[in-house]
C-alpha cells in the first residue's frame, strides 16, 4: 500500500500564519489603491461638471471670455452669484439657503480638522445634482481666472485635502486645471499659526479670538516681538 505524507498541524498553523501576514501587508495597499482609481474618477468628473457650467457661462454672455461674463461683474455679491451659478450648474442647495447645509469637517496637515465651508473666505458655496460641493473662493488672484474648491463625493469620506478636497482653476477660455494633488492645506491661509499671510481685517478677526497678534507696519505680527 502506497503511503502518503501529510502536514503535520505545526506545517499548517506557520503556513496559515504566513498568508495571513502577506494579507495584512498587501490588502490594505490594494484598497488604497483602489480607493484612489475611485478619487481620480470623481475627480475628473467634477472637472467636466465645473468645464460645462463654465462654457455654458461663457457662451451666455455672448463673448469668449470668463472675465465678460455676469459672473466677473458680481463683484462678490454672493446673491448675484448665486443667480448666475443656477443658470449653468444644477444646484440643489446652497449657503445662502441653508446655513446648516455644509457641515463636513475636512483633514489637512495642519491644521488638522476644519470646515472650510463655513469659513469666510468662501464666498459662495453649493452643491449640485451630481453629488458633490463647489465653493466659490472670495480672494481671487486675477480677474481672467476663478479659483472653485470642491469635494468630489459631496458628505461621504475620507474629507481629506489632496484625496477628495480639491482646487480648480477657470481659466479666461474656461477651460479646467486641476490642482488636487497639491491641496494639502486649507483654501484659507490665515491662521494663529501662519498670521503673516493674514489682511488686516482677518488679523483683527484673529486677535478678536484671542490671538496675541495686531496688524503693525503694514502687516500681521507677534505683538510680543515689537
Amino acid at each position: 500500500m502506497k503511503k502518503f505524507k501529510a502536514f503535520t498541524l505545526a506545517e499548517v498553523l506557520i503556513t496559515v500564519a504566513i498568508i495571513g501576514v502577506v494579507a495584512a501587508i498587501v490588502l490594505p495597499m490594494i484598497s488604497d489603491k483602489i480607493g484612489d482609481i475611485v478619487y481620480n474618477n470623481q475627480r475628473q468628473k467634477a472637472m467636466n461638471v465645473l468645464s460645462n457650467g463654465m462654457k455654458m457661462m461663457i457662451a451666455q454672455s455672448g463673448s469668449a471670455s470668463l472675465r465678460d461674463t455676469e459672473l466677473k461683474r458680481c463683484q462678490g455679491d454672493q446673491n448675484c452669484i448665486a443667480e448666475e451659478i443656477k443658470k449653468s450648474f444644477k444646484v440643489i442647495t446652497d449657503n445662502l439657503s441653508s446655513n446648516n447645509a455644509f457641515n463636513e469637517t475636512y483633514i489637512f496637515e495642519k491644521p488638522e480638522n476644519l470646515n472650510v465651508w463655513q469659513d469666510s473666505s468662501m464666498n459662495y458655496v453649493f452643491a449640485t445634482s451630481d453629488g458633490m460641493i463647489f465653493g466659490i473662493y472670495k480672494n481671487q488672484k486675477s480677474d481672467n481666472t476663478l479659483t472653485i474648491y470642491a469635494d468630489v463625493n459631496g458628505s461621504q469620506l475620507p474629507n481629506e485635502g489632496g484625496r477628495d478636497f480639491c482646487s480648480y482653476t477657470v481659466s479666461e477660455a474656461g477651460t479646467i486645471a486641476e490642482n488636487c494633488d497639491t491641496v494639502f492645506d486649507p483654501p484659507y491661509p490665515c491662521f494663529e499659526w501662519n498670521y503673516s499671510s493674514c489682511n488686516p481685517e482677518e488679523c483683527a478677526e484673529l486677535a478678536n479670538k484671542g490671538a496675541y497678534v495686531g496688524w503693525i507696519n503694514g502687516a500681521c505680527r507677534d505683538r510680543t516681538q515689537r
